[in-house]
């Protein structure tokens, strides 16, 4: 059976039709293709990402260890930061796009769907002394993108934050008990 998302019954709820993809059960239309888009370029919609990979990065070490380690400037990024990366292998070749976004005392890092266990494994490879800790918590989080010009109001009156401007950027807000992260990416929240 494939895995579900998050928000697998209101999806069904809403109408919505659903193809299978790398072991997901995803929505992939709820009625006509062009209406859904002419909404969301007016307004806001909602992207359920939840079977995107998430890793979780501690350790005093975790900057630098990520850091060189993709194609991106990771070391110069503070809390509330983040960045599209690659990772890369021996010879500098891309073997996964990422999403890192760097939290307090940790980096979180996206993956693509199907990609969390593998991105973990290909870590962990390069991880000898560095104090580093890498734990997949994908099923201990959904990953949600607002699209669409109303979409920083959205998240503010969700949540009671704004996400920042700047790309990449994010801060905290909370939607009910939940806490949650929102990140500007690219054009997205």
């Amino acid at each position: 059976m494939a895995n579900r998302l998050p928000l697998h019954e209101r999806h069904v709820a809403a109408g919505a039709k659903f193809e299978s993809l790398s072991d997901w059960e995803l929505p992939v239309a709820y009625g006509n293709p062009a209406e859904e888009y002419a909404l969301v370029r007016r307004g806001v919609g909602l992207l359920d990402r939840g079977h995107f990979g998430v890793l979780e990065l501690t350790g005093r070490d975790r900057a630098a260890f990520l850091h060189a380690l993709v194609s991106n400037e990771v070391k110069a990024l503070g809390p509330g930061q983040g960045c599209a990366a690659t990772l890369l292998d021996v010879h500098g070749k891309v073997q996964v796009v990422l999403f890192v976004w760097v939290v307090d005392d940790r980096i979180l890092v996206v993956t693509p769907p199907a990609m969390a266990q593998k991105t973990a494994e290909a870590l962990d490879h390069y991880l000898f002394s560095e104090k580093v800790a890498i734990r997949d918590v994908s099923g201990e989080t959904a990953l949600f993108v607002l699209a669409g010009p109303k979409a920083p109001e959205t998240s503010e009156r969700l949540t009671g934050a704004r996400p920042p401007e700047s790309q990449w950027s994010q801060a905290a807000g909370k939607l009910g008990d939940t806490l949650v992260r929102l990140v500007s990416g690219g054009r997205e929240t």
